[in-house]
């Protein structure tokens, strides 16, 4: 009897550490799957990081050399309603052209000969379904719709082509600019809480949710920013830089997929957390704190920084130039870029109009300059005391 109780005791004893290695089994097993799905889970949100040097060029560079005239495009005086200051974007669709200016809180719809198709003047004001102020505009590719990002009160006024209303919606987040990506709207705020610039996503179909945050980066002085736009499509792809950022990011499916990291060396701003923005800009008044206006060309990404030069990464080669720009062929255009969306591998650049009236009084002198193109242009331009947009095509 004894023998037999001790055989059984073993069987037992055998059976609960077979029992127990195979929970030790199945735990080892529990954590190896759940590390392997962490891991192709980073593995798939890990972002394409590029170091990228900058080459600077010390020559004055013409752009004949870099780009050819492709195109003009001069606003009609058709009225007070349609007179722009200044084109902060534009967005060419078919026939039609939408310039949207900041300074003057509207969107005007142009025809391909610049006369006024329709413009959201009518919709300022303090009532039901009208704004105070505009601070973006974006244009979903999808549906034709353009929207118009309202800073008071706080929506988007989803528009149809002749920008007429289709729907009023609030937004619990207050951006300062704005794009539409696919599915999804990109949202740029700025949150004086956590002092940091955010990029936001949040879907079309529900607009009024709280957004996911994209990218986050420190703001270094809340009253300092760059010269234009942070945000802009252009060949269908989202391509972000934030104040004092050397970094230009594309956005896809609402998550960063590159990173493009320039090395401005001692050209980049020092930071000596100067509270007041005059002092920033003093002690940095030679450097560069921010990226601006990127337009896509073939595989160049050409910008804009606080500085009066243009630059144009190169995403073959990884390498970025700077330019310092002479208009020889139309000389009283900028290097300031005018974030466009609709023209594939184009550059519009900023026309000032000080500019043109100085050109204009200079020909004055000049017989031969009168019958030139150039002058045509410009005195067109002074007859209609409205906005002129150059486009550029790549060499």
């Amino acid at each position: 009897m004894k023998l037999c109780m001790n055989s059984n005791t073993e069987k037992i004893d055998e059976k609960q550490d077979g029992n127990l290695n195979m929970k030790k089994k199945a735990i080892i097993l529990t954590y190896f799957l759940f590390f392997l799905v962490i891991s192709s889970c980073n593995t798939s949100m890990q972002i394409s990081i590029n170091e990228i040097p900058l080459h600077k060029n010390e020559q004055i560079v013409r752009i004949s050399s870099l780009f050819t005239p492709y195109n003009h495009l001069q606003l009609k005086d058709c009225g007070a309603p349609s007179l722009v200051s200044d084109v902060d974007r534009v967005v060419f669709c078919g026939n039609k052209v939408y310039v949207f200016d900041d300074a003057t809180d509207i969107i005007v719809c142009n025809d391909l000969t610049g006369r006024m198709l329709a413009t959201t003047q009518k919709h300022k004001g303090h009532g039901k379904n009208e704004y105070v102020q505009l601070s973006d505009m974006a244009y979903d590719e999808e549906t034709g719709y353009i929207y118009a990002l309202c800073d008071t009160p706080s929506e988007i006024m989803v528009l149809d082509s002749l920008l007429k209303i289709i729907d009023v919606i609030p937004i619990k987040c207050q951006p300062t600019e704005m794009c539409v990506l696919n599915d999804c709207l990109i949202l740029l705020c700025r949150d004086y809480s956590s002092g940091n610039f955010e990029v936001l996503s949040v879907s079309k179909k529900n607009i009024d949710n709280n957004p996911s945050v994209v990218l986050s980066s420190p703001m270094v002085n809340n009253r300092v920013m760059g010269m234009g736009r942070c945000l802009s499509v252009t060949n269908g792809e989202c391509w972000v830089s934030l104040p004092f950022n050397r970094s230009i990011y594309r956005i896809d499916d609402s998550e960063i997929k590159e990173e493009y990291r320039i090395d401005f060396g001692d050209n980049w701003y020092k930071n000596k957390h100067s509270s007041k923005p005059l002092d920033f800009i003093e002690e940095n008044i030679d450097r560069i704190w921010s990226i601006s206006n990127i337009q896509k060309c073939n595989e160049c990404l050409w910008f804009n920084t606080n500085s009066e030069l243009l630059y144009c990464l190169d995403t073959n080669t990884k390498e970025c130039k700077s330019y310092d720009i002479i208009h020889d062929s139309i000389p009283f255009a900028t290097q300031l870029i005018i974030p466009q969306q609709g023209m594939k591998d184009k550059l519009s650049f900023h026309i000032m109009h000080g500019f043109i009236r100085s050109y204009l009084r200079k020909s004055e002198d000049h017989i031969n300059l009168r019958n030139s193109q150039v002058y045509i242009l410009a005195k067109e331009n002074e007859i209609e005391r409205n906005a002129l947009i150059m486009i550029w095509n790549m060499k």
